[in-house]
């Protein structure tokens, strides 16, 4: 598989649907470009209550988009980021977000999300992102 350039939060995922989102990600998938973590699994997996669709979905998704490892260092730097925005005054990104924003930090990985939580986020890390819909 290519090194994957995007990783996809799970607010981008959540509006596939949308025609402009599904396009860009259907766009990033073909060419091998797009990444998950294993919080946005437990994300996106957990609206799946019936085993065999579970299984179906889960394996589909390993064999289309690669798994950039998350570690205990991204949980720390998802905390110190967490701090500065609370000093700033700047509350509303998710803790699940904060990590997969800094799984993307660390990886090298542009943040793909439709998050406004994560602008902010990105305004304390200067790490890329790219918001696909508004």
């Amino acid at each position: 598989m290519s090194v994957a350039r995007y990783l996809v939060d799970t607010s981008a995922w959540v509006r596939y649907p949308e025609q402009d989102v599904g396009a860009r990600l259907d766009e990033l998938l073909a060419a091998g470009m797009v990444a998950t973590t294993v919080v946005v699994e437990l994300q996106l997996l957990s609206a799946i209550g019936d085993p065999a669709t579970y299984a179906r979905v889960a394996g589909l998704r390993r064999a289309a988009v690669q798994v950039l490892e998350t570690t205990e260092a991204d949980f720390r730097r998802a905390l110190e980021v967490q701090a500065t925005l609370v000093e700033r005054e700047q509350t509303g990104a998710a803790w699940s977000a904060l990590v997969v924003a800094a799984t993307a930090e660390r990886h090298g990985a542009v943040l793909l999300h439709c998050d406004g939580g994560l602008d902010v986020t990105a305004s304390v890390t200067q790490q890329v992102t790219d918001r696909v819909a508004r």
